[in-house]
This record gives C-alpha cells, structure tokens and sequence, in this order.
C-alpha cells in the first residue's frame, strides 16, 4: 500500500479545509497559532485537537492486489492445513553410545522373525511313572492293605508312559490315608486322562473324509453298544476318555461298557479297570 502524505501546495486546498473544520469544532479562546497555508491564514487547533493535517492517498490496484494476495494465501493455508500436507515425519532417534562400545547392529525385519515359535509336539509316548506306593497298613489296622499298590499299577497297564506318569505321581502325592480313599484314587487317574494329548484323524480318504484309527473304531463300537440307553456317551465323550489309553485300557473299557453302560457309564469304566 502506497501512503503518500500531502505536504506541498499542490495539497493546500485539502490541508486548509481539513484545518478549517478541525478550527470551528475548537473555541476562540483556545486559538493560540495560526497557521499560514498559501497566503491564507487559518486558525491552527492546539496539540490535542489536531496533531497532523494530512491526507493519506491510497493506489487502488496496490490495494486490490494486496488483498487478492492476502485471499489466495488464506485458502492455500487453509487447504495445507485440512490435508496435512506439511506433516513431516519425526526424525529418527539415536540412542547413545557408551565410550569404547561399538553401536549394536540392528538386524533386519524379517516375516520368518515375526512368526510365533512352533507348538512343541505332544507325545504320550515319552515318559517314565515312578515307583508305586509299597503296601500300608492292613484293614483290621486302619489301612487299606495294597489298594493303592494295586490301583498305581493298572494305570501303568492301562495308560500311556506320559499319562500313567502324572497319575502314579499324583497317587504318591496323597498321604496315607487318602490312599485308601478309592473316589481320591480314580481322580488321580481322570485328570491324567483329561490331559492327554488330543490324537489326530487318520490320513485324508480319496473320496472324502479320513481314514478311522483305532481309537474311532473303539469308541463306535461302545456307542452303538450303548444304544437303547437314556443317556449314551457321544463319539467325542468317548475320544476323551480314550485318547490316553493304550489298548490294554481300550480293550477293558469296552468290555465295561457292553455291561456297565446305563450304570457306570465312561467314568465309572475308567475307575474299575
């Protein structure tokens, strides 16, 4: 903006009316100067009245060319800032380095390094149970002769080397006249069957399906022979209480079963065998 003060004569006849209507709004008695413009004498307003007569004359185009720059520059902002265009990444950061240490290599990023670790194998197979319970205190004594004995070694009989290991162990565990108690005793051997490894299907068929394994032609041939009964286990109910089992435990469990299914039942078989 071009401001441009008229201080000449060629301004005077703007300075004595601006002068002039500035002298009638002030009294007489305040008049103390005068002021010559030209050849004329005007009354000059004190100080607080007037302090500068002058004209400020502005360029139109400079002035429409301001402004229009001054729009462009508001919608170009506006624009910059909706769309975070001058969002900088952060640096990165350096960490320091302690004197005399090298700086650490950092590897690079890899899929094969972001994938979990495998699940080991589970594998009922491994495994060594430990020595059973020597026999305790006859009946006639407050004890339960070789009950525990007895039970300790048909879970080596009838379970896996993993399984009939946490059930031996879980047997020595109880004191002495816990052993005698036989529901304390068939826990021990449940909760090792529950935690059993859970056995695959057999291989893919080429017509569709997988082949059945041992454990799925055992398990249907203790559910059909439970038919006619109210409540009969399920294929998967008796995967579960088989899948621990070597055949010795599978064998005995359906020979329990073809007579003991509407009494005893799954769980009951697994107490007695």
């Amino acid at each position: 903006m071009q401001v441009q003060v008229a201080r000449s004569a060629s301004c005077a006849s703007e300075v004595r009316h601006s002068c002039a209507l500035a002298a009638r709004q002030t009294r007489t008695a305040d008049i103390k100067s005068w002021a010559f413009v030209g050849k004329d004498r005007v009354a000059r307003p004190p100080a607080r009245t007037l302090r500068v007569c002058a004209l400020m004359v502005i360029d139109k185009s400079t002035f429409l060319y301001l402004t229009s720059a001054l729009a462009v520059g508001g919608g170009v902002g506006y624009v910059v800032a909706r769309d975070n265009l001058n969002v900088r990444p952060p640096p990165p950061i350096e960490r320091p380095v302690a004197l005399g240490q090298a700086p650490i290599a950092q590897a690079p990023f890899s899929a094969a390094s972001a994938l979990p670790p495998p699940v080991p194998i589970c594998d009922d197979s491994v495994g060594t149970p430990g020595d059973c319970p020597p026999v305790g205190y006859s009946a006639e004594e407050g004890g339960c002769g070789a009950l525990p004995m007895k039970r300790c070694n048909e879970y080596k009989r009838a379970l896996k080397p993993r399984v009939a290991e946490r059930a031996v162990s879980c047997i020595n565990a109880l004191k002495p006249h816990e052993r005698c108690d036989q529901t304390r005793l068939s826990l021990c051997g449940h909760s090792a069957l529950m935690n059993a490894c859970i056995e695959p299907p057999g291989p893919p068929l080429e017509g569709g399906g997988t082949a059945p394994r041992n454990i799925d032609t055992t398990c249907s041939t203790i559910v059909h022979g439970c038919e006619g009964v109210a409540v009969r286990p399920t294929q998967s109910e008796c995967r579960a209480s088989l899948m621990g089992m070597t055949s010795v435990g599978r064998a005995a469990m359906v020979q329990c079963m073809k007579t003991h299914c509407a009494d005893k039942g799954l769980a009951g078989c697994e107490s007695g065998m």
